[in-house]
């Protein structure tokens, strides 16, 4: 026989809202696995008990009456489909039976379900899309059956016209949505039974690709004066420039990375990278060995806990960038060049690793990039690292350490 099917209300203290109220959720229970629903109850905490049961007679009524409806919907499932079903196919079997046929799925209650799965920074870059699509519909709250292909073109044309035909959001949003809404027909079709409840409008539009970034390198001159003129900075020029320069020497690590990465070990920091760990099978290692050449200029930063010691001086990555790019702006202005920023350091590190004709497909690696003509081969071919390293070493050899006391021409680096 099937397992039984538990439908219950769930009032949770943490779960108190801004207004001082808390929402009354149903908690479906299934084979040991659970899905709680929203509700439009919310509760004040006079009409709880002390254990945060309902006190509240016309509150109680009404819950009684969702769970009531709830249990007889469930009890219409025929036992014999209800084998095969999960917790979160019941739940579908029940909004439906009770929307009178039709599937329902909050999809901006979703999305954050989703957001919420990410690490800070990709819940925020989820979050980001999602704003702006309940911007461009003017609904906080709305269907996935919304979510169609001729919306998608409009909503397109909305980004274009907001931020240029070449900005990133117009991308990133759109692949985001996509992203979401499949793992929604994931999570409520079923193919195998033929039982679709979400319908794919991506089938007929298709997601515009990012344009080409524009090249952001900068010369290897300005990265000499970078180092000859270093120690003569102070406050976040200097620090603008350091942190340029720790991000050249490691391959052009991210300052999101630089922030948190742990304390080398053996010569060699290891690392995921935060801006593709999330959607990558490997959740995109890394691996980088510092170089004897600047071992010193790594020192200076040198932390107890991690790797280096900004996440004492600035609460975030993001204050970080902002005063290291602010110090980067008042170098440049100074040396009358055009406007370098930290990200600039990768740009300038895979432009000179070409430039000496280390492969293509070495300095993607480098960069954690994955190439998509590649990608099978990297499933069988275990990554042989020294390879990397050793692109690192002639790049960095291309320039004279004296400055901070050593020399890639003669240190190992291990």
């Amino acid at each position: 026989m099937p397992s039984t099917i538990s439908i219950t209300p769930v009032i949770r203290e943490q779960e108190q809202k801004r207004d001082g109220t808390y929402p009354v959720r149903i908690r479906v229970t299934y084979k040991r696995k659970q899905k709680v629903l929203s509700t439009n109850i919310s509760v004040e905490k006079r009409q709880l008990t002390k254990t945060f049961g309902i006190k509240d007679p016309a509150v109680s009524k009404a819950v009684d009456a969702i769970v009531s409806d709830m249990r007889a919907a469930a009890g219409r499932i025929s036992p014999f489909k209800l084998q095969g079903m999960d917790v979160a196919q019941v739940v579908a079997h029940i909004e439906r039976d009770l929307s009178g046929g039709g599937f329902t799925l909050d999809f901006p209650a979703f999305f954050e379900k989703i957001a919420s799965e990410k690490n800070k920074t990709g819940k925020a870059n989820f979050m980001s899309a999602l704003h702006s699509l309940s911007a461009f519909l003017g609904e906080d709250h709305f269907d996935i059956s919304v979510i169609s292909s001729s919306m998608m073109r409009r909503y397109e044309r909305f980004l274009r016209e907001k931020y240029g035909d070449s900005a990133r959001a117009v991308s990133h949003y759109t692949k985001t949505i996509a992203y979401v809404h499949r793992r929604a027909r994931e999570e409520f079709n079923n193919e195998e039974s033929d039982e679709i409840l979400v319908r794919n409008p991506f089938d007929y539009y298709k997601c515009p690709k990012q344009p080409a970034s524009k090249h952001r390198n900068v010369d290897a001159g300005i990265v000499s004066r970078m180092l000859a003129e270093r120690r003569a900075l102070a406050g976040r020029e200097r620090l603008g420039v350091d942190l340029f320069l720790i991000s050249f020497v490691l391959m052009g690590m991210n300052t999101p990375d630089i922030y948190s990465c742990a304390k080398p070990k053996d010569g060699i920091i290891t690392y995921n990278r935060t801006k593709t760990r999330d959607r990558r099978a490997d959740n995109a290692e890394m691996r980088v060995r510092i170089e004897g050449c600047v071992r010193p200029l790594l020192d200076e930063y040198k932390d107890s806990a991690l790797a280096f010691n900004f996440h004492n001086r600035y609460s975030t990555y993001e204050n970080l960038g902002k005063a290291a790019n602010i110090g980067l702006k008042k170098f440049s202005e100074r040396i009358g060049v055009a406007k370098i920023d930290v990200y600039s350091a990768r740009h300038t590190w895979s432009t000179i690793a070409r430039s000496m004709r280390i492969e293509k497909a070495t300095v993607n690696e480098c960069l954690c990039h994955v190439d998509e003509n590649l990608r099978m081969a990297d499933v069988y071919i275990e990554r042989d690292w020294s390879i990397l390293w050793d692109a690192n070493k002639k790049v960095l050899s291309a320039f004279d350490w004296a400055p901070v006391n050593g020399s890639c021409r003669t240190q190992a680096g291990r």
